[in-house]
């Protein structure tokens, strides 16, 4: 029987000679070279005769030593890693998951890596699938290579319909088309707004299925000659050169949200989602596909800030929008970067003492071509684009600052209040950033109170909880931030380790309905049984101000007492209402 390796491995037995060998001669070489620079030098080899037995003795004991190392080296790691190199070839040979490997006289110090290589021999054997597939692909004759070619460029492999690159084809078609005859091409923009849920709660597989059952829905309701194409993962576009006027439109939309007003059935689970359309209409929303998809899309977005379940069409004014709000991102960019961000003040009052009790910190952006941009305008989007992490951390550090030179110039007791944006409370270490702006300023912490929105702790309340328990174990004062927009429940807010409610302002704007008073007073109600301080912002008038004093209001902030004013105006304040 042939004693051939098998192919494509190695023979530990004739590599571990071949080193040893080489090895050998090169320390004899090294000698040779040795006695010869002797000789050169003394001329008599005679004299050095005692050199050369110790030259070869150290020939003899270096070649020991050598064979003695390579032997260990192949017993202990050269060995059985060209052994488990064999184990690896063997499984991509025959592709097979690589198994784990035996490694005798080692316990388990190499064993781990198969994991490593296991890995590795996937992605090798899913190229290698590619690579056989691309062979297959080109061994068909022409006609069915550029059918496969054209599935895969223009279908979406999931729901097999048109995807996004098809869908501009055709709706350069339909454009064409809708010029010739007089008629108006629509594009409908589809986005479910569930789907991550669903993901989290029926897994990927039912998910997949679920948007298949989606795109057969769409195309099994809509009209013959309709394009349906799936453009993203919870994204769907819908097109057809079929109106005679634009506003045909409205009972196609209003078709499309009603197939998703019941649930769908999938994998034995009744799966109900929501759905938002966004509209744009060839030629007033645009002249070309790109621009369609662009307007529609823009659509879509404002379809989503109007709620669950609605159509919106496209606006110019859309674009206007966007150019304003991108301007401003750039110049919030730069606001960052020049300091132009201010940090001003509101006094707080207590209404038992008439005094002041503190300040809550609200920033203003000071542009140097625009003036003073209001927080309403420039807020929103910091937020999206995340800045609002770099501008919150800006102002919670230099309130912290300013309060404690406040302190420090006889002003003791005042505390300061900083709101943080649902982005910043969600931050991994936002008790971090806050311990470490106490202890830079050396503010003590129970000078410094955190508003938090009502509606970004009901976003994940058990985190919220968690957080907010940290903070208060740090001696922090914590609100809970415009109160009565979201609906948190009475048994969370019971967890919640606050001190204060704070009344949104749009409770107290208009006292005179007495809708208005009854909502004001059951919010300070519920907060006394809770043994939590009711503040009310937004007061501006004698009348909210008497309305709040009666009902126990224990706090107000307002225009009433005053607007917020600068740093360096604060103190002349102080000493009015202290």
């Amino acid at each position: 029987m042939s004693n051939q390796g098998t192919p494509g491995t190695l023979k530990p037995n004739c590599l571990v000679l071949k080193f040893i060998l080489i090895l050998f001669f090169s320390f004899l070489l090294a000698e040779a070279l040795f006695l010869t620079s002797l000789f050169l030098y003394f001329g008599e080899i005679s004299i050095h005769l005692s050199i050369l037995f110790l030259s070869l003795a150290s020939c003899v004991l270096a070649f020991i030593f050598t064979a003695f190392t390579m032997i260990i080296f192949h017993r202990t790691l050269l060995g059985p890693l060209l052994q488990f190199r064999n184990h690896i070839l063997m499984a991509e040979q025959n592709s097979q998951e690589l198994k784990p490997f035996p490694i005798p006289d080692r316990g388990n110090e190499l064993q781990d890596i198969f994991i490593i290589f296991n890995t590795q021999l996937k992605r090798i054997q899913a190229a290698a699938k590619t690579i056989k597939a691309h062979e297959a692909i080109m061994a068909l004759g022409v006609e069915e290579r550029t059918q496969i070619l054209d599935q895969i460029t223009n279908y979406d492999f999931l729901t097999g319909l048109p995807n996004q690159n098809l869908l501009k084809v055709e709706l350069a078609k339909f454009i064409l088309e809708a010029e010739e005859n007089k008629k108006h091409a629509y594009l409908l923009m589809l986005e479910l707004r569930d789907f991550h849920e669903i993901i989290d709660a029926f897994g990927h597989n039912v998910a997949d299925l679920f948007l298949k059952e989606v795109g057969s829905l769409l195309t099994q309701n809509t009209s013959a000659g309709t394009v349906v194409a799936h453009l993203s993962y919870t994204r769907f576009a819908i097109s057809k050169n079929a109106l005679n006027n634009p506003h045909q439109i409205i009972p196609i939309a209003q078709l499309i949200l009603d197939l998703f007003t019941s649930p769908l059935k999938i994998a034995e689970q009744n799966i109900l989602t929501t759905v938002n359309l966004g509209v744009a209409i060839y030629p007033h929303d645009g002249q070309n596909a790109d621009l369609l998809l662009t307007n529609a899309n823009l659509a879509l977005n404002r379809a989503k800030t109007q709620g669950l379940n609605n159509y919106q069409f496209y606006e110019s004014s859309m674009n206007q929008a966007i150019e304003v709000k991108h301007t401003l991102l750039v110049d919030l960019h730069y606001a960052i970067d020049q300091n132009q961000f201010r940090v001003y003040y509101q006094p707080k009052i207590g209404l038992k003492t008439g005094k002041l009790v503190g300040l809550e910190a609200l920033v203003r952006w000071e542009h140097p071509e625009k003036g003073l941009i209001s927080p309403s305008d420039f807020i929103p989007i910091a937020e999206e684009s995340g800045l609002i992490t770099i501008i919150g951390e800006w102002i919670l550090r230099t309130a912290c600052q300013q309060t404690k030179l406040w302190h420090d110039e006889g002003f003791k007791e005042l505390n300061v209040a900083v709101n943080l944006s649902t982005i910043q409370f969600k931050q991994e270490n936002i008790v971090d950033i806050v311990h470490r702006a106490l202890m830079d300023s050396a503010l003590p912490p129970r000078y410094l109170e955190l508003e938090i929105t009502e509606s970004g702790v009901m976003n994940n309340i058990q985190r919220a909880i968690v957080t907010m328990n940290a903070f208060h174990d740090l001696g922090i004062i914590l609100s809970l931030d415009d109160f009565g927009t979201g609906y948190s429940s009475l048994s969370y807010l019971k967890r919640f380790p606050v001190q204060k409610l704070k009344v949104d302002q749009s409770f107290v704007k208009d006292l005179g309905p007495m809708t208005d008073k009854s909502l004001v007073d059951i919010i300070i109600l519920l907060g006394h049984s809770l043994d939590l301080k009711v503040v009310a912002e937004g007061v501006e008038t004698k009348e909210q101000l008497f309305y709040l004093k009666e009902r126990g209001c224990d706090e107000i902030q307002g225009y009433y007492f005053s607007k917020p004013i600068p740093a360096d105006l604060c103190p002349a304040l102080f000493k009015k209402l202290i």
